[in-house]
């Protein structure tokens, strides 16, 4: 009820993977997937715009780039945005140690790697594409405009448009021909 107070809101919620179980081990703190495609579900059947911020892209575990499109799709996401795994010269060796020795151990070979990463957008983006569902990478959050209800337009009369107040411009200075530089003394601008 809070969120439909404002003419201008929109929600997005971080959903990195869809295998819970990988979440678990890699966000142990992080709500359920499940409850948060829940939330998204609710929030849009509830008239908010709404989109999924899928990214680092967890690659399939359990869900194939279709599946994954397919999901988001189904829970009322207007949008997804997505993008490859960053700063990882500091993500990967944690990410590393909580996933060695286990079977989802190739995740940190699959995100060290440029290619693998290009390799799952390019077939997100298909799936989205079949599915009608804008997946952006990088982030692309659309302006407020294009989430509100279209308005027919209306011939306005020269009455009605009211015209722009020049604002004036401050003097401009010349530019100064020397600087003075504490300790080097006055130094030319050239």
């Amino acid at each position: 009820d809070l969120l439909k107070q404002f003419s201008q809101v929109r929600v997005g919620i971080s959903i990195p993977m869809l295998d819970d179980v990988v979440r678990q081990v890699l966000e142990p703190k992080a709500p359920p997937i499940a409850a948060r495609l829940r939330t998204l579900r609710k929030l849009s059947d509830a008239g908010i715009p709404t989109f999924a911020n899928y990214t680092p892209a967890c690659p399939p575990t359990t869900h194939d780039a279709g599946q994954v499109a397919r999901t988001f799709l189904d829970a009322g996401a207007q949008w997804v945005n997505s993008k490859g795994l960053q700063r990882k010269e500091t993500v990967l060796l944690p990410m590393f140690d909580r996933l060695h020795g286990t079977e989802w151990e190739d995740l940190t070979r699959f995100f060290a790697s440029a290619h693998r990463q290009m390799e799952w957008h390019e077939e997100l983006q298909v799936a989205f594409r079949k599915l009608g569902l804008p997946l952006s990478t990088p982030f692309f959050n659309p302006p407020f405009e294009w989430l509100m209800p279209t308005k027919v337009p209306t011939q306005l009369s020269l009455e009605e448009i009211q015209m722009p107040v020049p604002i004036p411009l401050p003097p401009r200075r010349p530019a100064p021909e020397a600087v003075i530089v504490p300790g080097w003394g006055r130094r030319p601008m050239r």
